[in-house]
């Protein structure tokens, strides 16, 4: 049975000795707990608290969705290849200083 982990940065590794050998593990830069639901862009003052990590709520959810899509397609051990975060964002930030 395939077995995906999505880790915060924050809780990186946190749970791997629970987890099975087979299971893949990803990591979003930037990120906290919160950081993985829709509050995170609702409510923009979490960022000033210090409640969500630094990185763009929308692209950490759109990130999200395309790494389980992706998982479901072809659970694969390389899908941090396939999926990650960080050429995301730096794509995105180098698209918006361009705008």
């Amino acid at each position: 049975m395939p077995y995906l982990m999505i880790y915060s940065a924050n809780n990186e590794s946190i749970n791997d000795e629970l987890l099975p050998k087979h299971a893949t593990c990803v990591t979003a830069a930037n990120t906290s707990h919160l950081n993985y639901h829709d509050i995170a862009g609702l409510l923009p003052p979490l960022r000033w608290i210090r409640a969500v990590g630094s990185a763009e709520p929308v692209s950490v959810l759109q990130w999200r969705n395309r790494t389980i899509a992706e998982f479901i397609r072809d659970p694969h051990p390389d899908l941090l290849a396939r999926a990650p975060i960080a050429a995301m964002l730096e794509a995105q930030k180098a698209s918006a200083t361009r705008e």
